[in-house]
């Protein structure tokens, strides 16, 4: 019998005599499952794939307290959820930043910046094309309404209701999600 058909019982008490190379075998194995557990939880993929990564790492370091009176697949999914608990409810937290001080983000040079950046980019890319590019050039490029609508062939009540819904999109994303606008009305 190969290595690889094992049952996780059998690879664990080999990982844990020594035979650590195994524990790619049951990474490979319920990478998917772990990924699935925290995307009910996280909806950012990149946060996910992160999580994922972590969940799988901390399984390995806390392979000696897993127990075979369970279920592998469920000691590795409960970690997973709970990591995943623990990122929501951390990032919950999150400071504050209104959509005029994108360009200053961007323009910044700091840790924190580049955290925020990333963030943004990630959120920005889940947009349609068309509406991150609004997005963009309004709060980026400092380009008024109007002018972003001549280059859409919008009008600007129209170009201003994109932005709106943009705008709701990325505070209902996962990393993004306590962003405000300071005066979010839509003047019409």
């Amino acid at each position: 019998m190969k290595t690889s058909d094992l049952p996780d019982n059998e690879i664990v008490n080999k990982i844990l005599n020594g035979n650590k190379e195994l524990y790619t075998i049951l990474a490979n194995r319920y990478h998917n499952m772990v990924k699935s557990s925290i995307s009910k939880i996280i909806t950012n993929t990149c946060d996910v794939d992160d999580l994922t990564n972590e969940t799988l790492f901390k399984g390995f370091q806390q392979l000696d307290r897993y127990s075979d009176k369970f279920k592998f697949s469920t000691w590795i999914c409960t970690i997973a959820r709970n990591k995943g608990i623990d990122f929501y409810r951390k990032n919950k937290t999150k400071t504050i930043i209104y959509f005029e001080d994108i360009k200053s983000i961007y323009e910044e040079k700091t840790n924190e910046n580049d955290k925020l950046r990333d963030d943004i980019d990630c959120a920005l890319n889940k947009l349609d094309t068309k509406c991150a590019e609004m997005i963009k050039l309004h709060y980026y490029d400092g380009v008024p309404i109007r002018e972003i609508g001549m280059k859409y062939n919008m009008s600007e009540y129209n170009v201003k209701i994109n932005m709106f819904r943009s705008r709701n999109k990325l505070r209902n994303d996962q990393r993004l999600s306590l962003w405000i606008k300071k005066n979010d009305v839509l003047d019409i």
